[in-house]
């Protein structure tokens, strides 16, 4: 990330939070909006399985209660989500890519 970009990014974190400080469910809806847009430009064949993950993460959210269980919680679905999927499939990846280099040697 440039400084132009951490800039930006800075600058979008703190209208994000002014936002959610001054209007709650205003944040709420543009947050909704932002997240409905982002499926919506995913490839069709995972659409599905974004709004499944996203209506699991509202879920758990509306039961959080204060900020920090709410930052608890998304913490533990991503760590969720690296340790069910992402490094499973890392792991068949390695794995295929040593099967490659020993069938070449």
């Amino acid at each position: 990330m440039d400084e132009k970009e951490r800039i930006d990014a800075l600058r979008q974190h703190n209208e994000w939070s002014e936002l959610f400080k001054k209007d709650p469910e205003a944040f709420e809806k543009m947050r909704r909006d932002m997240v409905e847009e982002v499926i919506k430009n995913a490839p069709p064949f995972l659409q599905l399985k974004l709004r499944a993950i996203q209506a699991r993460f509202d879920k758990r959210m509306r039961t959080a209660g204060c900020k920090e269980n709410r930052l608890v919680i998304a913490h533990s679905m991503l760590m969720e989500m690296f340790i069910e999927q992402f490094n499973p499939t890392m792991q068949r990846v390695s794995k295929e890519l040593d099967d490659l280099w020993k069938n070449k040697e």
